[in-house]
């Protein structure tokens, strides 16, 4: 049972930074073979980052990165990580659209289901590392963001809730001359972010328009009032760890990802850590008060970003946000996906199975067609990722049913 025992400091303590690093060191290294190489996923980001450094910094095993890269300072990111680690060999996950058949094969043959949290760093390029160099650990950053790396936002309305208005003022951000305004708005707000609420709500108006179950198996359910009243229960926490011990820890899909990527890396004879995940960190973390966990002016991550400055390279550390630039891929390779799908819609019909082709909305499936081929030679935009995204989802479910013996 975790606890929710932060203490309300009002200065900042550099013992709560001391002991984080302490943890994070611990938490690494109880998971470290004695001996041979490690794999650390990476993305540029400061989770990753932090994985890959201290591994580097305090133990011996030779360094593999492995990431996929879909965006523009990605690239620069990653390879200031591996620098600074001394990675011996970096592998780039070649973005292909004729590999997911492959990803399906293996999700179904390991789990015997689909699992909803696919791998970042798809799981043939692990295969091969582990070929190669007979590698069989692979470190995550993932959890990162749900605990420990937290951006703590929600700090400013713990504040509001317990009249510090000192450290609310602190907490607003922007010049100056502004800051007053801002200061008004968030008490008029009652520390809240009003968009916050609004982007949600425009967040499940796109999943309505994007499904393509049929809209009276969403009504009979009532599906969409159900994920609506989930994300506004979600929104409505006015505390980090409120959030973190009600909503991100139990969260069911956190489990299916640690079952499903536990599994499948099993399958090859490898095997995940995801030391973030830590017991006596996660308990840390809640443990430490909130002024630690976001900084003047809303610095975001402010414990870790400080527990890991000269550590993890500064490119990464004085980041305040998880932005990456602009899509690397150029329109000719987005039009490799685009056509790829294309051609899948066009036959999913006919070969899909008789006891759920009543399900789908095949109409809505067509029109997102008939876009992704007004949009060849396009950059991609929200509306192509969200229409591949779905004839995947039908795609492999298809796949799944078919394998599942219901002939």
């Amino acid at each position: 049972t975790w606890q929710d025992n932060s203490p309300k400091a009002k200065t900042i303590n550099p013992k709560y930074v001391a002991k984080h690093q302490d943890l994070l060191r611990t938490a690494i290294s109880k998971r470290t073979p004695t001996d041979g190489p490690i794999i650390v996923e990476t993305s540029g980001g400061l989770d990753s980052g932090t994985v890959l450094a201290m591994l580097a910094r305090d133990h011996n095993n030779p360094l593999i990165s492995v990431s996929s890269v879909h965006h523009r300072q990605e690239a620069d990111l990653i390879a200031a990580c591996n620098d600074q680690a001394n990675v011996i060999k970096h592998y780039a996950q070649p973005a292909k659209a004729d590999a997911i058949d492959d990803v399906i094969e293996l999700e179904i043959s390991s789990l015997g289901y689909l699992s909803s949290q696919g791998l970042e760093v798809q799981l043939s390029i692990f295969s091969k590392i582990h070929q190669e160099t007979q590698a069989r650990i692979i470190y995550s950053g993932f959890g990162g963001d749900e605990v420990i790396t937290n951006m703590g936002d929600r700090r400013v309305m713990e504040a509001f809730d317990n009249r510090n208005y000192l450290q609310l003022w602190s907490l607003i951000p922007g010049h100056p001359a502004k800051r007053p305004f801002r200061f008004i708005k968030t008490l008029l707000n009652k520390g809240a972010d009003p968009r916050f609420r609004s982007n949600i709500l425009n967040l499940l108006e796109l999943l309505k328009e994007t499904s393509l179950l049929r809209q009276r198996i969403t009504d009979q359910h009532g599906l969409f009032e159900r994920q609506k009243r989930k994300f506004l229960n979600w929104a409505a926490y006015r505390s980090i760890n409120h959030e973190i011990i009600d909503y991100n820890l139990p969260n069911p899909l956190l489990q299916n990802r640690f079952e499903a990527h536990t599994l499948m890396a099993d399958a090859l004879g490898m095997e995940f850590q995801w030391p973030f995940f830590d017991e006596q960190l996660v308990q840390n973390y809640l443990s430490t008060p909130s002024i630690e966990k976001l900084g003047p002016k809303t610095q975001r991550r402010y414990l870790h970003r400080r527990a890991v400055k000269g550590l993890v390279p500064d490119i990464i550390v004085d980041k305040n946000d998880k932005s990456a630039g602009e899509p690397i891929r150029t329109n000719d390779g987005w039009d490799e996906y685009r056509r790829f799908w294309i051609s899948k819609i066009e036959t999913m019909e006919a070969t899909f199975h008789v006891e759920i082709a009543h399900l789908v909305d095949w109409s809505k499936l067509y029109s997102m067609r008939d876009m992704l081929v007004a949009n060849l030679g396009l950059p991609m935009d929200q509306n192509d990722i969200n229409a591949m995204d779905g004839a995947f989802k039908l795609y492999s479910l298809n796949i799944w049913y078919h394998a599942d013996g219901n002939e």
